[in-house]
């Protein structure tokens, strides 16, 4: 019984840390296509 509950720890840390990764690379996208689609506004 004890051992389930540490995988379903290890499991839900390991789903955690991969939403981290995606949330941050998504962020990470966003702030370069808005510097990518506003440079050009900003040169003019």
């Amino acid at each position: 019984m004890k051992g389930r509950a540490l995988g379903y720890q290890i499991s839900g840390a390991k789903m955690l840390i991969l939403f981290a990764i995606f949330a941050i690379t998504n962020w990470y996208l966003i702030v370069i296509s808005n510097c990518l689609i506003i440079s050009p506004f900003l040169h003019n």
